[in-house]
C-alpha cells in the first residue's frame, strides 16, 4: 500500500507500508534540517528501506541530515542534498553518503566501522581520515568518485589504510603497510604476484586473491621474528592460503621454507600448509614426517594426493574439504592411520573416488575418514586387525566393502551408510559396523520396490551365504539377538530364516510414529526376499489397511507388488476398488476389477488401460 505522510518540518515521505519502503520525498519551503524519523508518527513502523537512488529531486536549502531510524539499505544520492555539512547516525555504525562534495571537504570516518555501496558517488575530495575502524567495504563503496579515479601505485589504489582497488594487469604488486581493510572489489579480483613484506603487514587479513605471493623481510629489524610467527602460525598464513604459490625471500625464518610453493618446516620434516588455490597432483616429497591440520583445507583444484614412505603421523583434519580432490594414496609404510584423538583426518572431500590403503596398513583408527564421498568399493587390505568406531562414517555413496580374513575387532558403526559387505565369515560386531540407527530415512524420491528395497536394507554376503536386514529400525536387542545366532549356529538356510523372522517381529513391534507405511513397506520387502510362509500369514490379517495405504501414498509399484501375493479377500478387493473409483484412482481400479474378475487373484505385473 502507497500512502504519504508529513511531518513538523513539512517533508513528506511517500512510503510503501508493506515493504517498509521510503520510495519518494518531498520538502515545502526552504527547510534547512532534514530529519528521517523513527516511527512516522506510527509506533508500530519504522522504515527497513530508503529507496531514493533513482530519484532526480534536488533540496539545495538542506544542510543538516539526521537519521532517527536505522534502515537496512539506504539509497539516497548524493546530488539529492549537494550543500549538507553534517549528517547526524542515530544508533548506525554504517557510513552510506558523502552528501558534500567539495574538493578540500575532510570526511572523518572515525566513527563508522562500514562503508556502504555508492556512498562516495559524485564525491570530489580525497581527503579521507581516520579509516583505521573501518572492517567492511562494499563493492561499490568508492565508484563515480574522486577516489576511483586516483592512479594505482605499484599496482594498487589505497584511501587512509583501506586498500579499494588493484591492477590485475601489474605484472608484481606491492602491498603497502598498515592495510586495516580491503574492500569487497579487492576480493572479486585476481592479481598475478603479489610482494608482502613481513612484519609490515603480514598479519593483516587481506583476502587478495593471487596467483604468486612472496614474502620477504622488511628493512627494519623486528624483535623476536621467528618466535611471533612461530607461535601464531595458523592466524599468520590464514590469509595466504588465497594463491595457488607461495615463496619465502631473504632468509624470512629460520623456522619456515617453500617447496613448490607449499610451505613446510625449516627441515622439510613437517607440512604446514597448501595454498588455496594449488593445482593437479600433489607429490609430497620424501623425508616429510608429519601433514599439520587444516595443511590442505578446501584445496578445491588439487586432483590427487600421493604420501611418501617417510610418513609417520597425520593430524586432524589435515584433508579438508577438497571438493575436486580424486584419489589419496597412502603411504607403503603406513601401519596406523588415523588421529590419536578420535578426529577425522580426510573429511569432506565429496569426490574422491579412490583411498589406496597400504598392505602392510594394521589400525584404522576411528572417524578416520568422514563425508559423502564417490568411493563405490572399499577393499580393505589383507593384514589390517583393527578397525575403529566410525571408522568410514558417512560413506553414502559406497555400495560394497570387503573385509579380510585378519581382521579381529571392528568398531561400531565402522562402515555407516555402505549399502553392502562382504566377509569369508562372520566377524563380531559386523552388522553394527554398517547399520545405521537415529537417522530419520529421507524416502520423497522413492517410487518403486526396487528403490525401497535399496534404501532400506544392507546386504551381506558371508561365506557366500547371502541375506539382508532392514536398516534404520531395528534395536540393539534385536541386532544382538541375529549376531547372537549366527556366532552360536553359523549361517545356513534355516538361521538365515530366523535371522528373517526376527527382524520381522522387530518391525512390528517397534514405534514407527509418523513413519506407519514404512512398516508395511520393510514387511514387504521382507516376505519378497524371504518367502517365508509365517511372515504372510501375519502380513494377511491387515492386508486391506496395508494396500490401502500403498493407494493412499502413491506407491503403485509397491501396491502391485502386494497385490501379487494373493493374500487380500475378495470383499477387501471390492472395497478397495470402490475407494480407487471414488477418489480418481484409475490406474489402481483398473488392476482391482481384473483381480476380481479373475476370482483366483492370478499373478499380474501390467496392466492396460
Amino acid at each position: 500500500m502507497i500512502v504519504k505522510e508529513e511531518n513538523k518540518v513539512k517533508l513528506t515521505y511517500t512510503t510503501n507500508t508493506l515493504q517498509s519502503e521510503i520510495i519518494d520525498i518531498d520538502i515545502k519551503g526552504n527547510v534547512d534540517t532534514v530529519t528521517f524519523e523513527k516511527t512516522f508518527g506510527k509506533p508500530y513502523y519504522y522504515p527497513l528501506y530508503i529507496s531514493l537512488k533513482d530519484n532526480k529531486k534536488v533540496f539545495p536549502s538542506v544542510t543538516r541530515l539526521i537519521f532517527e531510524c536505522s534502515p537496512n539499505i539506504a539509497e539516497i544520492p548524493n546530488g539529492m542534498f549537494p550543500n549538507v555539512t553534517e549528517v547526524v547516525n542515530c544508533n548506525s555504525d554504517i557510513f552510506r553518503n558523502v552528501f558534500y562534495s567539495d574538493e578540500d571537504t575532510v570526511i572523518d570516518l572515525s566513527k563508522y566501522q562500514m562503508i556502504d555501496d555508492y556512498a562516495f558517488s559524485g564525491c570530489k575530495s580525497v581527503n579521507v581520515i581516520n579509516t583505521e575502524n573501518i572492517q567492511h567495504c562494499a563493492l561499490h563503496a568508492f565508484d563515480d568518485s574522486a577516489i576511483d579515479k586516483m592512479p594505482f601505485i605499484n599496482g594498487v589504489k589505497m584511501i587512509g589504510t583501506i586498500l579499494f582497488d588493484i591492477d590485475v594487469n601489474c605484472p608484481v604488486i606491492e602491498i603497502p603497510k598498515h592495510i586495516t581493510c580491503c574492500s569487497e572489489k579487492v576480493k572479486h579480483l585476481e592479481c598475478n604476484v603479489m610482494n608482502v613484506t613481513y612484519g609490515d603487514n603480514y598479519d593483516s587479513k587481506i583476502g587478495i586473491k593471487s596467483k604468486k605471493i612472496v614474502i620477504r623481510k622488511g628493512k627494519d629489524e623486528i624483535e623476536d621474528l621467528d618466535s611471533k610467527i612461530k607461535k601464531d602460525i595458523k592466524n599468520v598464513y590464514s590469509w595466504l592460503r588465497e594463491t595457488s604459490e607461495l615463496e619465502f625471500q631473504d632468509n624470512l625464518s629460520p623456522h619456515f621454507k617453500t617447496i613448490d610453493g607449499i610451505v613446510y618446516d625449516d627441515k622439510g620434516k613437517i607440512l604446514i600448509m597448501c595454498p588455496k588455490y594449488k593445482k593437479g597432483n600433489i607429490v609430497i616429497p620424501d623425508g616429510v614426517e608429519m601433514i599439520k591440520q587444516s595443511a590442505f583445507f578446501r584445496c578445491n583444484d588439487i586432483e590427487s594426493i600421493v604420501m611418501p614412505d617417510s610418513l609417520i603421523y597425520i593430524e586432524d583434519r589435515a584433508i579438508d574439504s577438497c571438493i575436486n580432490l580424486k584419489r589419496i594414496s597412502v603411504s607403503q609404510k603406513t601401519t596406523t592411520l588415523g588421529s590419536i584423538n578420535g578426529n577425522s583426518i580426510i573429511c569432506f572431500c565429496d569426490n574422491l573416488e579412490e583411498l589406496i590403503l597400504p598392505e602392510g596398513i594394521r589400525e584404522i583408527r576411528g572417524k578416520c575418514v568422514f563425508g559423502s564421498f564417490n568411493v563405490k568399493n572399499i577393499d580393505l587390505p589383507e593384514g589390517l586387525k583393527i578397525i575403529g568406531d566410525k571408522a568410514f562414517a558417512g560413506l553414502s555413496k559406497v555400495e560394497s566393502i570387503s573385509v579380510p580374513d585378519s581382521l579381529i575387532s571392528i568398531g561400531r558403526c565402522a562402515f555407516q551408510g555402505a549399502k553392502s559387505i562382504k566377509s569369508t565369515d562372520y566377524k563380531e560386531n559386523l552388522i553394527k559396523s554398517i547399520y545405521t540407527r537415529n537417522t530419520t530415512p529421507y524416502c520423497e524420491n522413492l517410487k518403486t520396490y526396487a528403490d525401497f528395497q535399496e534404501y532400506f536394507f544392507i546386504r551381506f554376503e558371508i561365506k557366500e551365504k547371502i541375506f539382508f536386514i532392514p536398516n534404520y529400525y531395528l534395536t540393539d536387542a534385536g541386532i544382538d539377538k541375529i549376531e547372537d545366532l549366527i556366532i552360536s549356529k553359523g549361517l545356513n538356510d534355516n538361521t538365515i530364516s530366523q535371522i528373517y523372522e526376527i527382524c520381522y517381529d522387530e518391525i512390528c513391534n517397534i514405534d514407527l510414529k509418523d513413519c506407519n507405511n514404512y512398516r508395511n513397506v520393510i514387511n514387504l520387502i521382507l516376505y519378497k526376499i524371504s518367502n517365508l510362509e509365517g511372515i504372510k500369514k501375519k502380513m494377511k490379517r491387515t492386508a486391506k489397511k496395508i494396500a490401502s495405504e500403498f493407494m493412499k501414498e502413491g506407491y503403485e509399484s509397491l501396491f502391485v507388488e502386494f497385490l501379487n501375493l494373493n493374500i487380500i479377500s475378495q470383499s477387501s478387493l471390492k472395497a478397495l476398488a470402490e475407494y480407487a473409483r471414488k477418489n480418481g484412482l484409475v490406474s489402481h481400479q483398473v488392476y482391482l476389477m481384473n483381480h476380481l474378475q479373475s476370482g483366483t487373484n492370478k499373478k499380474q505385473s501390467s496392466f492396460n488401460l
